[in-house]
């Protein structure tokens, strides 16, 4: 059976034309490139007031940490100030704090009392406590939410923090009265010592 020559030349030309001109593949979708984490610089700086247990205002505080990260962690050092009106003086504070990502922080640090520290007593006296050896403030902090205020790497948001100061008595004990006495005392100062401060925190990292 003799072969259709039409059919035979539409063969030929489709091989050499599929030699001369081989199809391109289609190129692979490029793969979305993720930024490697690297180690980088930040500073805040926050202020707000201060709730407590032994009354609802309790102060205010602010300060300025400097600090490194490396997504998700951070660490840094927040130096600060504050006003307590349980004890009606002013501290200077110091804290580390350590990121665990997702806005949760931990808080470690001391105070230093700008004054006497003193609480008043069952019978009005003014009674004298002092900060634990540092150190003497531990607590939790967190970001409430981001506000959408941004200006270049500089952002924005509500924080809320919860942290106890270790206080404690000052004066020596005594008779079965004055150890009542110095319970009392110590609650009040345990009271003294929880804080939850609400702070507008304002960031600048250079991630």
């Amino acid at each position: 059976m003799r072969a259709n020559p039409s059919f035979v030349l539409v063969s030929v030309l489709v091989s050499v034309l599929t030699t001369l001109f081989p199809p391109v593949a289609a190129s692979p979708k490029a793969a979305p490139i993720v930024a490697a984490p690297r180690l980088g610089f930040l500073a805040e700086l926050t202020a707000g007031p201060s709730l407590g247990i032994d009354r609802p205002l309790k102060g205010c505080s602010g300060g300025v940490l400097l600090g490194m990260a490396y997504h998700p962690f951070e660490a840094g050092i927040r130096a600060g100030a504050a006003y307590d009106a349980a004890l009606d003086i002013g501290l200077l504070r110091f804290d580390l704090e350590i990121g665990l990502g997702s806005g949760l922080r931990l808080v470690v640090g001391g105070l230093l009392p700008l004054g006497e520290l003193s609480l008043p007593g069952p019978s009005g006296a003014a009674i004298p406590v002092k900060a634990a050896a540092w150190p003497d403030r531990f607590g939790i902090a967190s970001t409430l939410f981001d506000l959408p205020w941004h200006v270049g790497k500089v952002s924005s948001a509500i924080d809320v923090e919860l942290v106890h100061t270790n206080y404690h008595l000052s004066s020596p004990g005594g008779g079965p009265s004055t150890a009542a006495a110095q319970a009392l005392s110590g609650a009040a100062a345990f009271a003294a010592g929880v804080e939850a401060t609400v702070a507008l925190r304002l960031r600048w990292s250079d991630h």
